[in-house]
């Protein structure tokens, strides 16, 4: 019996030595797999920088980072980053964050618009309202459609309203062009990025018609609707007006006018035609005949007189 239970005791000592054995091997060797990812050092911001803020070796830290996952655009060394001119933020870096090159300026650069604006397209002013700007809840970075409504005929009833742009950037609203901007802001005009032909299109369109922005989900990357754009009429926002319903009756207007007349002392209101009127024309026929009519009558009877006066008078 004791021989039995020695046996016993021997195997499983052996048993929790070999398994003790194997997870560290296991360790070990996760370890050592760990260590032979490649490694480097990539520039990020110590604090948050917002638009405008300048750049320094207090604001900024190395920060080791694996090789196949650097950041295009990123810095290695705060000396590539920090030099003896300033340099500045363009868009807002939080903590953390890789410093990149699209987001600062060059050397001796300032926060500008023209600095943010992506090359080869163009900084283009809307005008727009506290309803045509989505309630003021458009901000600097969000994304718009930007649509058109306009009546080629002048008549309210042949009015459309079509996408003129999709997923457009937006630069600045108003004066305000930092992107970590929160809450609501009431504008009078959004700055977008656009194409130079873009450009064009949206000064035409300024002038033709009314501009409206529609503001776009950023929280994913929504791709630009593919399917043809479709304008949007009155018979579209309901049931099709009836031919009785789109004739306007309008008030015949008075022919007449009234206008005060005073005489001596005492006013009175006489109606007069009004100019352009039918009556007025009528009038005015009426009138040109009876002096015709005076005039032919005076030429008559001064030929009589001439005709019966004695000669030598």
């Amino acid at each position: 019996m004791r021989n039995t239970s020695l046996i016993i005791l021997v195997a499983a000592i052996i048993l929790g030595l070999v398994a003790v054995v194997g997870v560290r091997g296991v360790m070990m060797s996760r370890g050592s797999g760990e260590a032979k990812v490649a490694m480097t050092t990539v520039v990020v911001a110590r604090k948050a920088l917002e638009f405008g803020n300048e750049l320094s070796a207090e604001s900024l830290q190395e920060r080791e980072w694996p090789t196949d996952a650097v950041p295009e655009g990123s810095f290695a060394k705060i000396d590539e980053v920090v030099g003896a001119e300033r340099r500045v933020a363009l868009r807002s870096i939080a903590v953390g964050e890789p410093v990149l090159k699209e987001k600062v300026s060059g050397f001796g650069g300032r926060a500008a618009l023209s600095q943010v604006i992506a090359e080869g397209y163009r900084a283009v002013a809307v005008r727009i309202s506290d309803v045509s700007g989505a309630g003021g809840f458009i901000l600097p970075g969000d994304r718009v459609d930007i649509l058109l409504t306009l009546s080629i005929t002048n008549d309210r009833l042949d009015t459309v309203t079509n996408i003129l742009l999709q997923n457009i950037r937006v630069l600045a609203i108003d004066q305000e062009a930092d992107e970590s901007t929160g809450g609501a802001i009431v504008a009078k005009a959004a700055t977008i990025e656009v194409l130079p032909e873009d450009a064009q299109r949206i000064a035409l369109a300024t002038n033709i018609g009314t501009l409206s922005l529609s503001l776009r989900n950023t929280t994913g990357e929504e791709a630009t609707d593919t399917k043809p754009n479709k304008s949007i009429r009155l018979k579209d926002l309901g049931p099709v007006m009836t031919e009785e319903q789109k004739t306007v009756v309008r008030a015949k207007a008075n022919p007449y006018a009234t206008m005060n007349v005073v005489r001596g002392v005492e006013p009175t209101r006489s109606n007069v035609p009004r100019e352009g009127s039918g009556r007025q024309s009528t009038l005015g026929s009426s009138a040109t005949a009876l002096r015709q009519g005076t005039a032919d009558s005076t030429a008559a009877m001064s030929n009589t007189l001439k005709v019966t006066a004695p000669a030598g008078e």
